[in-house]
């Protein structure tokens, strides 16, 4: 009986080392699927504080510093577990840094916003809300935490042979974008999508055209499809 025992330990112990092979080694199924949903959701609050900002609710904005702050030490605590391996070099370890980075950019981002609403200036709150969404963007891509993502990496397949000029969006105009424009973007992987401005950077003091604009930061409207 006893030699029974020890061959179906040993059988039980062979099984248990292939199904562990298998098993990944990184990711968000290391992380308790509560973690993932909060992580998630902060993408809710920022939509809520977005509309706060355009009404420029300053009660209402004040609320959400504190809000967000609560959930640095979570995203701190993914980046740890779902990519533990600090072996120097690997994939996992690009990562972890990239998680890292993207974390220390949003508390940097959300100490700005904080700032600008308290001396309510509503150029800083948005400014500062670009940043966030953008780091906040970032990591979920990172991290591998969105629940859907489009299997079309680049829309510009679709559009050759199209001319920018057949692309119709109403409203229409003529008129460069503004922030909080809703806006048809033409241009890169992303074209042939709608979305609303969030900010615009300009040249600055070192430029000739300091009031130039160089970049825009689009938040692009959901894709029902992938839920968000």
């Amino acid at each position: 009986a006893s030699k029974k025992a020890t061959r179906v330990a040993l059988r039980a112990q062979e099984s248990y080392k292939a199904m562990g092979s298998d098993r990944p080694k990184s990711g968000p199924t290391l992380v308790s699927p509560s973690v993932v949903e909060r992580l998630r959701s902060v993408s809710q609050v920022l939509d809520t504080c977005q509309q706060d900002m355009y009404d420029e609710f300053w009660e209402g904005l004040s609320t959400y510093p504190s809000v967000l702050r609560g959930y640095i030490p979570l995203f701190s605590y993914y980046t740890d577990s779902a990519y533990p391996s600090r072996e120097p070099g690997s994939a996992d370890e690009q990562l972890r840094l990239a998680l890292k980075y993207e974390v220390g950019s949003l508390t940097r981002s959300l100490h700005s916003f904080d700032l600008g609403i308290e001396k309510r200036s509503i150029r800083d709150v948005e400014k500062a809300f670009a940043e966030m969404s953008l780091s906040y963007d970032r990591y979920l891509k990172a991290g591998n935490l969105y629940a859907g993502y489009d299997p079309v990496t680049s829309t510009t397949v679709f559009y050759e042979g199209i001319e920018d000029s057949r692309l119709v969006y109403t409203p229409l105009s003529l008129e460069q974008p503004r922030i909080r424009d809703e806006v048809l973007v033409i241009q890169g992987p992303d074209k042939g999508k709608v979305g609303q401005v969030i900010w615009l950077g300009k040249q600055g003091p070192d430029f000739d055209d300091p009031g130039k604009i160089t970049t825009a930061t689009v938040k692009l409207s959901p894709n029902p499809i992938l839920s968000g």
